[in-house]
């Protein structure tokens, strides 16, 4: 496919309306390969929520993972280090600054995927992607009260809609209603193709080879494994580790942990004890010194290939 590159590059904006782990960080990383597989260049923009930058109202700065292999994945972020595993530019800090650094240091991008850039006003999409996760609006209330960011129906259109962990029986019509979105804007879901764990020294197993290993290391040790969730829905990690008939013990840290290493660390009874997490808390281990001093055998960490419809694909390639 032939794309034809215009004098700026276009913004697609990826958001929810509830709080947290709704979707938008995979629908990211979707559609990033995406759109790389015929050749468009694309660049991502993120606030780092709870990073360095982010706190101490740093300039902007493209996340150098070698930086942050030396340093911290704080400095940017955990989802911005884990977007940026797919090789194309982030840029985290102010939206407008961020903009202004991607258009000069890479003028050859021709999108640029703005993250959780529904509710911002510093930057004007071309396109809007609303991720709605299985609790599709909660108790209907806003915060405090209830998980919504904003009221229902919204105020602004949306070009697309992209469901996550919903099954296809829901009742898109009714869904768009309450959101007050047109019937005829493309959808998607977001689908499990492949699982896989990846141990951080990078050897990658299927499931039933994990469980072999969890069955060994529970016959020397008497130990469940660990499966930690600093997530925003930790128990839909713990609902897939159930799926996959893996007894477990659950622990839940806070989404977005800062002091993820050491609070893990006062968890972990036995430095042989097998751990499980989410690509998240794994970056969490893989870009910070404090994780040094760990076994890093024992750590296994989910790697769900997931991927939006070839439909829906279509359709947001249309948009170039």
């Amino acid at each position: 496919m032939l794309i034809k590159k215009t004098s700026r590059p276009k913004i697609f904006a990826i958001g929810n309306v509830l709080v947290g782990g709704a979707g938008k960080t995979p629908t990211t990383i979707c559609l990033i390969n995406s759109l790389k597989s015929i050749d468009v260049k694309v660049a991502v923009i993120t606030r780092g929520y709870k990073s360095f930058i982010e706190k101490y109202k740093k300039k902007p700065a493209i996340v150098d993972l070698e930086n942050a292999l030396n340093f911290s994945y704080k400095e940017y972020g955990d989802e911005p280090c884990l977007i940026a595993e797919t090789g194309v530019p982030v840029c985290v800090g102010n939206r407008a600054e961020s903009y202004s650094k991607i258009t000069s240091q890479f003028p050859e991008i021709d999108v640029i995927l703005l993250d959780d850039g529904l509710q911002q006003q510093s930057l004007f999409p071309d396109k809007k992607i609303l991720v709605i996760d299985e609790r599709l609006f909660g108790n209907g209330f806003l915060l405090p009260y209830g998980p919504l960011r904003e009221t229902l129906p919204l105020d602004y259109d949306v070009d697309a809609t992209v469901f996550n962990n919903i099954n296809e029986k829901i009742n898109v019509n009714d869904c768009f209603k309450r959101l007050g979105l047109k019937k005829n804007i493309p959808f998607g879901y977001l689908e499990k193709k492949s699982l896989m764990w990846k141990n951080i020294i990078n050897s990658e197993i299927g499931s039933e080879e994990l469980k072999q290993k969890i069955s060994l290391n529970y016959i020397t040790t008497k130990i469940k494994p660990l499966a930690v969730a600093g997530i925003a829905v930790p128990n839909r990690f713990f609902m897939l580790l159930k799926k996959l008939e893996i007894d477990f013990e659950p622990l839940w840290l806070e989404n977005h942990d800062t002091n993820f290493i050491d609070n893990l660390s006062y968890y972990l009874n036995s430095s042989e004890r097998i751990v499980l997490m989410t690509e998240k808390d794994g970056v969490k281990l893989v870009y910070s010194k404090n994780a040094n001093s760990l076994n890093k055998e024992q750590f296994w960490i989910v790697k769900l290939n997931l991927q939006l419809g070839s439909n829906f694909v279509s359709s947001i390639n249309n948009w170039i």
